[in-house]
């Protein structure tokens, strides 16, 4: 069974002109009947064609679409925004609030064509967005590289490898070392806070006969305090007690 025009509906297809578009191509231009501040309306007069901008099959509005507004009553609502919801085939809502006006012109543009092309950030560390414009655009923002906040916090071992949490991290975070009062500790925790819930970082130590640390190891937690991202071991040579070489291994 064929398809015919009569079976698609304009806004379930994303044209060339769509996707070439950079935001404020004009595709309809009208004019203002008013604008409502509180309710973000804007009422226009059916377009030139006599095709509204829900059920006409040329030119359907659609939430996103940037529009600009200008000879408004005094000037109070010129300028640019974006379509929230459209109400009726002479009005809709917009995303900002806006002021009361009546009378003036109007340009709907398509939004930007890259923002309807679907982006995948699974595994980015900085990208979260799900659109190729809005993936560009947050790309663009840290293209100098991870902001200094965010890499203080990062849990990587190179920031904990030395002794425990550095700048960065919450104030307050505890050290336990265990067992208690042995000069030859086995354990050393670092947790969120003294009421030891979350973990932070868990450094075990193996002994040789003559008390020298023939395995140290390095556990780095997740944020839930309980999940091993990094482990972190180094297995040491000596001769006597002078340190002659370790190996060191990531899991």
């Amino acid at each position: 069974m064929g398809i015919r025009k009569e079976d698609l509906v304009d806004l379930d297809i994303v044209d060339a002109v769509e996707l070439a578009s950079d935001g404020y191509y004009v595709y309809l231009t009208g004019t203002l009947v008013s604008t409502t501040t509180g309710s973000n309306l804007v009422t226009i007069n059916l377009p030139f064609d006599g095709e509204g901008l829900i059920t006409g099959r040329d030119h359907p509005l659609a939430p996103g679409d940037r529009i600009r507004l200008t000879g408004t009553s005094g000037g109070l609502a010129d300028g640019y925004y974006l379509v929230n919801l459209p109400i009726s085939d002479t009005s809709f809502s917009v995303t900002t609030s806006i002021a009361t006006s009546t009378g003036g012109n109007i340009y709907f543009m398509f939004r930007e064509g890259a923002r309807q092309v679907g982006f995948d950030p699974t595994g980015l560390l900085t990208i979260t967005a799900h659109n190729v414009q809005d993936a560009i655009r947050e790309v663009a923002y840290s293209a100098t590289g991870i902001s200094e906040p965010i890499h203080k916090t990062l849990r990587h071992i190179i920031h904990f490898i030395d002794d425990g949490p550095g700048d960065g991290f919450l104030s307050g975070s505890y050290k336990e070392i265990l067992p208690l009062k042995d000069p030859f500790p086995t354990s050393v925790i670092w947790w969120e806070s003294s009421a030891k819930i979350k973990k932070l970082l868990e450094k075990a130590y193996t002994y040789n006969a003559n008390k020298t640390v023939s395995q140290a190891q390095w556990k780095i937690y997740d944020t839930d305090g309980s999940t091993v991202l990094t482990t972190v071991t180094d297995t040491i040579v000596y001769s006597g007690v002078f340190e002659l070489n370790r190996t060191r291994s990531f899991s």
